[in-house]
């Protein structure tokens, strides 16, 4: 698929669940948590390091998210085990800016 594809499906996906979370009265936070997953998923499929930083981020709020509506169960899995994952991963970032890692 083109560049010029990816992009176009990406914007199909992200206002989707835009639409989806303003017709259905989800809170701001909660469609800002959704549209980073959505961007996580995305470049992750593509093999860009950097989806691994919007895993990351998505993790820490979608378990901030669970904390505050007691889904404690949510929470612990995103914070200690989902977060965290997604951090090594990130190490394809160094080789981006800085060269190869050995």
């Amino acid at each position: 698929m083109k560049r010029k594809n990816y992009s176009l499906l990406l914007g199909v996906q992200l206002l989707v669940i835009l639409l989806a979370g303003i017709f259905s009265k989800d809170a701001g936070f909660a469609i800002a948590i959704s549209l980073i997953g959505i961007c996580f998923n995305f470049l992750v499929s593509l093999n860009q390091p950097v989806g691994f930083l919007f895993g990351c981020a998505y993790a820490l709020t979608n378990g901030m998210m669970a904390y505050e509506t007691q889904i404690y169960a949510t929470f612990v899995f995103m914070i200690f085990i989902q977060a965290p994952i997604s951090l090594p991963c990130s190490q394809g970032l160094v080789a981006l800016f800085c060269g190869s890692i050995k």
